[in-house]
């Protein structure tokens, strides 16, 4: 799922870079997230903070895509 359509950066970049270990700024510096207009600002901070606490859940399972 697209979070952020300006920069076009999806639910699973959000949960990969968790994975990697990168930090909240560090993803919005690399990503540009949340830049352009900020609409996603608070949607993809959800997701980043339940993908570090390993409670996301996509609404779409990867296999279905």
């Amino acid at each position: 799922m697209i979070v952020c359509s300006c920069n076009v950066l999806s639910d699973q970049d959000i949960v990969d870079a968790v994975a990697c270990g990168i930090t909240w700024k560090q993803l919005v510096r690399k990503t540009k997230l949340s830049s352009t207009c900020g609409r996603c600002a608070v949607h993809a901070r959800s997701i980043y903070e339940r993908a570090k606490a390993g409670t996301y859940v996509p609404l779409v399972p990867e296999k279905e895509k």
